[in-house]
Formats: C-alpha cells, structure tokens, sequence
C-alpha cells in the first residue's frame, strides 16, 4: 500500500522531510487526531494537508 509507493518511500526518507517532520513534531508535540477527541498522546506522525505526493503535478504536501 502507501510504504510500498517508491515515490512515497523517497519522500518520507529524503532531509527536507525529515527536517520537516522534525521542526512539526517539537512544535507540536501531540497528536491533534487524538487532541480533537479529548485525548491527550504524543505525536509519533505527520500527516499532510494534501496527499503526500500529488500526482499531476509530482509536489510534496505541506505536514499538518
């Protein structure tokens, strides 16, 4: 599925995405997922705004 998407693999594994993950997780140490349902948990993912690759035009999404 989705880890087996070369595309997304090279994305998720590039420096720029993990630069970006970084900075969003130690601004954002919480999951908003679980922080919308009255949970509180660390965040161990970023999620995009926009699917992670968009297909026409081959960009990254932004992080949320």
């Amino acid at each position: 599925a989705k880890y087996q998407d070369q595309n997304y693999k090279k994305l998720i594994n590039c420096y720029t995405w993990q630069q970006i993950r970084s900075k969003k997780l130690h601004e954002c140490p919480l999951c908003e997922r679980c922080k919308s349902k009255g949970r509180v948990t660390a965040a161990e993912e970023v999620h995009h705004i926009i699917p992670s690759l968009d297909r026409k035009s081959g960009s990254a999404g932004m992080p949320r």
